[in-house]
């Protein structure tokens, strides 16, 4: 990956959040914040994995020659 903070960086934000739910004892809420957020990851790594997106996510895994810098 050639970019891993900016690829994590939006989701400190979501983190802190959910942190903050289970911390006041709304689990029910915090539950439903993971589910999404777990949507949301699953599709931007099925997007940059894939190519998917051209100009998307797919250019936080190459490198700035264009190829792929994970294994596989």
């Amino acid at each position: 990956m050639s970019a891993p903070r900016e690829f994590h960086a939006p989701c400190l934000g979501r983190d802190r959040e959910m942190y903050e739910l289970l911390r006041a004892g709304r689990v029910d809420e915090a539950a439903g914040r993971l589910a999404a957020y777990l949507d949301t990851a699953e599709r931007q790594l099925v997007e940059a994995f894939t190519g998917a997106g051209e100009g998307g996510w797919a250019f936080w895994l190459r490198g700035r020659d264009g190829v792929h810098t994970h294994p596989g």
